[in-house]
């Protein structure tokens, strides 16, 4: 974790204040197909963001599906792992 002028960086997440929060595609979106790059590598699981996160505490990390509505390219049902963790 290193100190920016907009805050603290984590690897390729930046925490403002004490907080980080993430939403990202799981492998399982390549099934629905409604968006995300069709990538594996550029997606996320819960497993790997903790082990990336190190120094923050776990609030709350899930793997999920949920109905995305953000534009023509991303509707439907997605695959994502939600996180939210605090500066420890």
């Amino acid at each position: 974790m290193t100190l920016t002028s907009k805050g603290f960086k984590v690897g390729p997440y930046r925490l403002y204040s004490n907080s980080i929060r993430v939403e990202a595609y799981t492998p399982a979106q390549l099934q629905h197909g409604t968006g995300g790059p069709p990538v594996v590598a550029m997606m996320m699981q819960a497993q790997e963001l903790e082990q990336e996160l190190t120094g923050m505490q776990t609030q709350h990390c899930e793997e999920l599906e949920r109905e995305i509505i953000e534009g023509i390219g991303h509707k439907g049902t997605g695959a994502v792992v939600q996180y939210i963790g605090i500066k420890a």
